[in-house]
């Protein structure tokens, strides 16, 4: 028998040693009292069990399958709150997660033995369902019943009570979204999943999901100190490569004219700009004009350019090397229509969407004038210069794919929804005990209950996992 503790084989575990018991009682004590058994029925809640437990084998081989592959994958994170972000009253590190790139899958096999909430449910339901089988079987005593017909009445009530749809049905879901998601190389982990992240609060995308790898473009440069033109460009793309996406490529149809310089290292970030060493003894300074003045540049302020910048049309860039002011970067952003279906689709599920950049011209001011949309804001962080994602990082987390990170956005959105078609299971199941309640203290007062065979306990129960079955697999995305 399985240990006694919160998990779907339990109770149809409980339900065969108290069988067991019963037939021994009435072979022993009361084999000419003509009492019925439940064989029939009991092989079929065996059986039920059986499948939830073949399901639940395989979902973990398949999700296994997937995590144990060799290449790079990616991963939802809780955060870990070491990186600046831009609102910080709104900024909850228990609650937010991102996308982050890994190799390694740990603790793979920890997690598939964490048990949902739904398990503690079921252990619940079958301490309740003993309780109300106990009570019904001391009340018929009490109306003149015998010990032998009051524990078949306990039996009876157990086996008509207990929603035994759960033992099929809580696994179901989970096994069919695994067995979709091994063919796209993804997998979620574990059965905890769905209470893992339903606090999310908001999640963390790199900026290369919101902007493309092309979503930014210099639309004008201006000079200042007869500084040269090319070696401007050979210290932008050098910085604006370590940056990363959209910046590192807006350098792309020239890269064979500009020189990129190797001893390029970034220093620190701010929220309006960045700064970088050359060779460790020349300061480069790249931001906007509220970063640029903090640091003792003091450009000349342009209305018309700044007109554009608050419209959405343009962002500035300033950018001092060795202690002079040497260009103004004017560039225009594009934000991808499919960054904003899956912003739109977790806002539906309650979640904010955000970004991680290390780009100075990005900020949440800054998005939503590009953007447009004062109903979907997107939140923005900053990583420290050690913490530009390195691959390599071993993972804990119930959701993986080896695809890209809307990929994580349509798992994510998969287990909200196996979420609710659980509450509706739970639903169906209380229902299902209820009803069992008061279908046996009616044959209880009867004396009806002795005359029911145990085809029609299964059948019972079949009514109830029917539309309970119907119900999730049209559900199932």
């Amino acid at each position: 028998m399985s240990a006694l503790r919160a998990e779907p084989f339990v109770s149809v575990s409980c339900l065969a040693v108290l069988h067991f018991v019963y037939i021994l009682v009435v072979f022993l004590f009361a084999r000419n009292d003509r009492l019925p058994v439940y064989n029939f029925a009991v092989a079929v809640f065996l059986l039920l069990g059986l499948a939830d437990d073949a399901m639940r084998l395989a979902r973990e081989k398949l999700a296994f399958d997937v995590v144990s592959e060799p290449q790079a994958k990616l991963s939802l994170e809780r955060f870990e709150g070491n990186s600046e972000a831009e609102t910080v009253t709104a900024f909850s590190p228990k609650k937010d997660f991102f996308v982050e790139k890994i190799d390694f899958v740990g603790n793979f096999f920890a997690r598939s033995g964490r048990r949902p909430v739904q398990f503690t449910e079921y252990f619940h339901e079958l301490s309740f369902t003993a309780l109300g089988a106990l009570f019904i079987s001391l009340l018929s005593l009490c109306l003149g019943g015998t010990i032998s017909s009051a524990l078949t009445l306990f039996v009876f009530s157990m086996l008509v009570c207990l929603p035994m749809q759960f033992l099929t049905l809580g696994i179901y879901p989970f096994f069919h979204l695994t067995k979709g998601l091994s063919k796209l190389e993804s997998a979620v982990v574990g059965d905890a999943v769905t209470e893992e992240y339903h606090d999310a609060d908001t999640i963390y995308l790199e900026d290369t999901e919101m902007f493309g790898k092309h979503g930014a473009r210099i639309v004008g440069l201006r000079v200042y100190n007869d500084m040269d033109f090319y070696e401007i460009l050979s210290y932008a793309f050098s910085v604006f490569a370590l940056v990363g996406a959209p910046l590192c490529n807006v350098f792309d149809n020239s890269v064979k004219e500009i020189e990129k310089k190797d001893g390029v290292k970034i220093t620190k970030i701010s929220v309006g700009g960045l700064e970088a060493t050359f060779n460790r003894d020349r300061t480069i300074y790249i931001g906007n004009l509220a970063f640029m003045r903090s640091r003792g540049y003091f450009p000349k302020r342009n209305p018309e350019d700044e007109k554009k910048i608050e419209s959405g049309q343009i962002s500035i860039l300033y950018m001092a090397i060795g202690g002079e002011l040497c260009a103004k970067i004017y560039m225009q952003y594009t934000v991808t229509q499919r960054f904003e279906k899956f912003a739109a689709e977790m806002v539906k599920n309650g979640i904010h969407v955000g970004i991680r950049t290390l780009d100075p011209n990005v900020n949440e001011k800054m998005i939503s004038a590009l953007r447009g949309d004062s109903q979907i804001s997107i939140k923005v962080i900053r990583p420290t210069p050690n913490e530009l994602i390195p691959i390599g990082k071993h993972s804990d987390s119930g959701i993986v794919t080896s695809k890209n990170s809307h990929m994580i956005f349509r798992i994510l959105e998969q287990c909200f929804n196996i979420k609710r078609i659980h509450s509706v299971q739970k639903r169906f199941r209380l229902g299902a005990l209820l009803l069992g309640f008061a279908i046996t203290a009616t044959l209880m007062f009867l004396k009806l209950y002795t005359a029911i065979p145990s085809l029609y306990l299964v059948i019972y129960q079949l009514l109830w996992l029917l539309p309970a079955l119907i119900y999730t697999k049209s559900k199932l995305k």
